[in-house]
């Protein structure tokens, strides 16, 4: 039952949102409003109010926004402003994307930051008819495989891994740490524990996750899996198997 204090008579609930009664009424009538009869008298709660009003005065006119692509459109025109909003639009995103790959806030923020900066240097280059969404994506991955293939990527890897040698297997960036024989000889000899995983699987598993850096969400294709969490299942089995046999490997030694 609706009490007095929850129940607002439409006269009311029009004056609260600068309506006439009928177009309320018709509000009402087309389900977008529910109200509830009380006797002779039609009341709204005031939750039902609330939910609708939540995301703004729904009788007022939509304000349309520029697509991304027309956001681009006028950026590529020379309207700085029109990309600083479509910059706004997918920082998160693109925050969130770089931070599941690279796996650290603060490299993932800039790595986003420099995702954006890239994408307006080339922003002639973005060809008419094609979606925004991807088009930064695919700048924001190149970045981060770049970056996990740098220096910085693999010195923060190496302290946060002391010990775990079954997943230290970057080809590239080993190579270009391997500034001395003792060191080149090292990657070497993980390179050769690697090849001698008896299975295919779990060599794609290290090699996906730990050479190009993907998420699991993106390597399920790959490994015949249906969710991440299977993903992360076999690159776990597949770390396993790669430690036992470096532990049997007299080339490695173990810390």
């Amino acid at each position: 039952m609706v009490s007095e204090s929850d129940g607002l008579p439409l006269e009311r609930v029009a004056a609260m949102l600068h309506v006439s009664l009928a177009r309320l009424k018709e509000a009402i009538e087309s389900g977008a409003l529910r109200a509830e009869r009380r006797g002779e008298e039609v009341v709204v709660r005031r939750r039902q109010l609330a939910k609708f009003v939540r995301n703004g005065n729904p009788f007022e006119p939509a304000i349309e926004r520029p697509t991304d692509e027309e956001l681009m459109a006028h950026a590529q025109a020379g309207d700085a402003a029109a990309f600083d909003e479509l910059a706004e639009r997918h920082r998160s995103a693109l925050w969130k994307q770089c931070y599941a790959i690279v796996g650290n806030a603060e490299d993932a923020h800039d790595l986003a930051q420099k995702t954006l900066t890239a994408a307006y240097m080339r922003r002639m280059t973005f060809r008419r008819g094609a979606r925004v969404a991807p088009w930064l994506w695919a700048i924001a991955k190149n970045n981060c495989r770049t970056f996990l293939r740098s220096a910085r990527a693999e010195a923060r890897w190496r302290v946060e891994n002391a010990g775990s040698i079954g997943v230290d297997e970057r080809p590239d960036v080993g190579q270009g740490l391997a500034q001395d024989a003792e060191q080149q000889e090292l990657v070497e000899a993980m390179r050769r524990c690697l090849a001698a995983l008896p299975s295919d699987r779990h060599r794609a598993a290290i090699r996906l996750r730990f050479y190009e850096g993907m998420t699991y969400r993106e390597m399920m294709p790959h490994l015949s899996v249906t969710t991440p969490r299977g993903a992360q299942y076999v690159v776990d089995e597949a770390v396993e198997r790669l430690r036992d046999y470096c532990r049997r490997c007299e080339e490695i030694e173990l810390i």
